[in-house]
């Protein structure tokens, strides 16, 4: 883009987004240290704790999507350090962390969390991949731009504003520019706009997986996998945790979902297709790395079955991971409750979905059943800005299962 064009796209959005900057809190997270680590390396805080809990031999993990998207998931700044403080306590040997996008978020959680989970996994540097052509024009943005000014300027969910109110302008625009302003998504709407106008990047969050690992013992043989995706980047975070009754290896996944304001443009065909194609590679993956070890497959699966009280998502795709020996201990309750809930006010659809699991395969049998439950579901209070109000930590509730000393 020559200089005259771009002084052109600045003087418009200086016109038409007045108050955008408001739109991106800063808070204290951004003082947070650097652990030391930019990329896919473990990083340890300096106490020689390994957690406060005390090991009786069990093996304890919880699975948690923090809905630390901002512009999507609603008061995902102000919800920051309820999350870093909640997981803090968590009662858990070992956390698998979704949607933690940005490494500032996870510098908190990690200085939070540090005396109960001396030990991390996070992927700082992301793969944003190729930068595209333009993909919008400045014709093209000014009804969307006009009608954020209008409805969109004071809220913390940009993407449900926009869906609800300025459809009719979002529909104009070319799937490309969509797709565009949703990478973008995390970012103030001035910069999405300029961004879009001048070339994007390929992947949302500058190509980061959001997926991290919280651990009580050392973790080693750490690795990413990457699973085929479009829009977002989608993987694995693998470790052995060295626990007092040895390895046990974890992966911490987060699958693809149909997402409604981007069309599906890649490899697969479509995004249910992209979600089975993932779950295939992970039954692949898991098949030749488990090896007999004790293995726990966790995260946001963004499918799972039908129940009673609970509507089924891809419900094909989860039978997928049962058929291949994976045990789902919280389907055992009675009854297994939605983590995905319709009730929960940061949700934005309706209907009770179980979208995200433990799953266990290797273990000893023990004479003890395993535990099980839901957890982070109780609501905080959260400074909005506007007021102190009581949220829930997440969009998504999530979930703990025990496994017992063994044999």
């Amino acid at each position: 883009m020559n200089q005259t064009r771009s002084v052109l796209v600045i003087a418009l959005l200086a016109n038409l987004l007045p108050l955008a900057a408001s739109c991106s809190k800063q808070s204290k997270p951004q003082t947070c240290p650097d652990p030391g680590t930019t990329k896919g390396t473990q990083a340890a805080s300096q106490s020689n704790s390994e957690g406060t809990m005390e090991s009786d031999g069990a093996f304890r993990i919880v699975t948690f999507n923090t809905g630390l998207a901002r512009n999507f998931v609603a008061y995902a700044q102000e919800r920051l350090e309820s999350v870093a403080e909640a997981l803090a306590t968590a009662p858990a040997d070992v956390v698998c962390l979704q949607e933690v996008w940005e490494p500032d978020d996870f510098r908190w959680i990690q200085e939070t969390a540090s005396k109960s989970f001396p030990y991390s996994y996070y992927e700082f540097e992301g793969a944003p991949g190729a930068k595209s052509k333009p993909s919008c024009t400045l014709e093209d943005l000014k009804p969307l731009l006009e009608c954020i000014q209008e409805h969109c300027m004071e809220t913390s969910d940009l993407s449900g504003c926009v869906m609800k109110n300025c459809t009719v302008a979002m529909a104009k625009l070319s799937p490309a520019c969509r797709k565009c302003l949703a990478v973008n998504v995390s970012k103030p709407m001035a910069e999405i706009a300029k961004i879009c106008v001048e070339g994007s990047a390929e992947f949302a969050y500058d190509g980061r997986n959001g997926l991290a690992i919280l651990s009580r013992y050392p973790l080693k043989n750490i690795e990413k996998l990457e699973l085929p995706a479009y829009f977002i980047r989608r993987g694995a975070l693998t470790a052995e945790v060295a626990t007092p009754k040895g390895p046990v290896k974890v992966l911490c996944t987060h699958l693809s979902t149909p997402l409604e304001a981007v069309p599906y443009m890649g490899k697969k065909g479509t995004w249910e297709e992209e979600q089975k194609a993932q779950i295939e590679a992970l039954i692949e993956y898991t098949a030749r790395m488990s090896r007999g070890v004790p293995t726990v497959l966790a995260g946001d699966f963004n499918c799972g079955p039908k129940l009673d009280d609970v509507q089924g998502e891809f419900p094909e795709h989860f039978q997928m991971l049962l058929d291949a020996g994976w045990q789902a201990p919280y389907l055992d309750l009675a009854p297994p409750q939605c983590t995905f809930c319709s009730t929960n006010e940061l949700v934005k659809e309706e209907g009770n979905k179980l979208l995200d699991h433990i799953l266990l395969m290797n273990f000893p049998r023990s004479r003890y059943q395993e535990e099980t439950r839901r957890i982070f579901d109780a609501a905080v209070n959260t400074p909005t800005g506007l007021d102190v109000e009581n949220l829930p930590l997440s969009d998504h509730y999530g979930v703990f299962v025990q496994k017992p000393a063994y044999p």
